[in-house]
């Protein structure tokens, strides 16, 4: 483990059964304060077998939603919103634009779903979550702008006398 470093003391990291911030790393176990703020010792014995997600390596952040517009939603409609949510994200200077994808990819029961997903160079959480408020803010405003309603998991019951 002193060898790989898989982390450093301030990382936010996480393994099977411990998820929190590097606070110190001795010979014998590494301490990790957990977001319920309480202490882990954990022995590196375990942590040198473990799998370890170093969440502080993070470069960016994926944004992923994925909408359900009603079924009787116009194709024209529906193609406006796609090219518009495309660009508002392409104006985002959070976001990388070769990493944009607006597609319309499902039609079901309740409706046409259309993924939206790109990256966010806002990596820690809060200005990540702010990007992630803003974006969805704007996408409900083109929602509204083009008339276009989400659909809603229903079903209908027929009963025989």
């Amino acid at each position: 483990m002193f060898l790989d470093k898989p982390f450093v003391v301030g990382d936010w990291i996480q393994m099977d059964n411990f998820e929190g911030t590097v606070e110190d790393i001795t010979f014998r176990s590494t301490r990790v304060r957990t977001f319920e703020n309480s202490i882990a010792n954990i022995p590196n014995s375990i942590i040198a077998n473990a799998s370890i997600i170093n969440w502080s390596k993070m470069e960016k952040r994926r944004y992923r939603t994925n909408l359900c517009v009603e079924l009787n939603t116009p194709l024209e409609k529906l193609e406006a919103f796609k090219n518009k949510v495309e660009d508002m994200l392409q104006s985002r200077e959070a976001i990388y634009d070769d990493s944009i994808i607006v597609k319309f990819d499902n039609i079901t029961d309740n409706g046409l779903n259309v993924l939206i997903c790109s990256y966010t160079g806002s990596v820690d959480y809060n200005s990540y979550l702010a990007e992630r408020e803003d974006i969805n803010y704007k996408i409900m405003k083109i929602l509204q702008e083009e008339n276009i309603e989400l659909a809603y998991d229903t079903k209908t019951v027929y009963m025989k006398n």
